[in-house]
């Protein structure tokens, strides 16, 4: 079973991490460079990286055009296979359970 966990910008599997290329984008700008190289140490070895384009930029912004970064986090986690997305904001996601089941981190 692979859980997905967005939590300041990150997404972590269980037993794995999965970054995708628009969360390190999110990442780099809003941590310190410093920080971030440091966090990237730390973890390089549990990370899976998945990619994003602009098709699923363009999905995202469909199905969610007020906050389309929320339906970017769940197309990826989706082709990423993970079975939830653990995010604080499960209000956010309601509109993309269709793709992706959302928990709170308590509710594991």
């Amino acid at each position: 079973m692979q859980i997905v966990f967005q939590c300041s910008f990150f997404l972590t599997l269980i037993h794995q991490s999965l970054l995708s290329e628009w969360t390190a984008r999110e990442l780099r700008k809003n941590i310190n460079p410093a920080d971030l190289t440091a966090f990237f140490a730390l973890i390089k070895k549990k990370i899976r990286k998945i990619s994003y384009d602009s098709k699923d930029v363009s999905q995202a912004k469909r199905l969610k055009p007020d906050h389309f970064q929320d339906a970017l986090h769940a197309i990826l986690a989706k082709r990423a296979g993970a079975q939830y997305l653990i995010t604080r904001n499960t209000s956010d996601f309601q509109s993309l359970q269709h793709l992706i089941d959302t928990k709170i981190p308590e509710k594991l």
